[in-house]
């Protein structure tokens, strides 16, 4: 039938297809691992769900975020299963793994930098306690010429990304520690599904860090 519409047309079997898929699924997986490699800042993850508008089955995905080294937002999935009904074991499963990841941190990161907390007023129970501890000693070593030039109007409309992006060359040390935790606080916004078809939503909203 298709050859008669279009006499050019190849028939391609679904074996192929299926194969092709699985290539460029390889080929694009690679293309992610670099990008995450070379990531400048903190790469941090978001999990949400997703229900299909004409069968309703549920979906969940894992997106990574980052800001690049150009201070552009910067987002992929790198997971994504079908989560089938009842999900209550599956869920459960997934916070013992995450318990267990967060245990194995935390005594990883106690090991690492026993120095730091035991020269410190800061609880040996609290691992990011003792990362923002470290961070405010960091501070001392940035000067404090940066008090009066950094005041600025702060409102919902600013584009912080853009801000640090040209403050960058000067106040260098100061924008790296900016964009690692501007990349913690993209992940927490709120973000319209990764799945829709509307207007996406996304960009504006973690630019200028706003609920609405």
């Amino acid at each position: 039938m298709m050859s008669i519409v279009s006499p050019n047309f190849k028939n391609i079997s679904r074996h192929t297809i299926a194969m092709d898929i699985l290539m460029y699924y390889a080929k694009e997986r690679g293309y992610v691992k670099e990008e995450l490699a070379k990531a400048p800042s903190l790469i941090c993850l978001a999990s949400d769900n997703w229900n299909s508008e004409h069968t309703n089955d549920g979906y969940i995905y894992i997106t990574v975020h980052w800001v690049d080294k150009h201070w552009k937002l910067q987002k992929r999935i790198i997971r994504f299963r079908a989560l089938s009904p009842p999900c209550d074991d599956f869920l459960q499963t997934i916070l013992n793994k995450l318990s267990l990841l967060f245990n194995v941190y935390v005594k990883k990161f106690k090991s690492t930098s026993s120095s730091l907390v035991g020269s410190s007023n800061v609880s040996d129970n609290d691992p990011v306690d003792s990362s923002l501890h470290q961070h405010n000693v960091n501070m001392a070593d940035l000067g404090g010429d940066y008090d009066e030039e950094l005041e600025l109007e702060l409102n919902s409309q600013i584009d912080v990304l853009d801000y640090w992006s040209k403050s960058s060359i000067q106040y260098n040390e100061l924008s790296l520690l900016a964009r690692d935790l501007l990349a913690i606080l993209i992940s927490t916004v709120a973000f319209e599904s990764a799945f829709s078809m509307r207007k996406k939503v996304i960009t504006p909203l973690m630019i200028h860090l706003s609920q609405k």
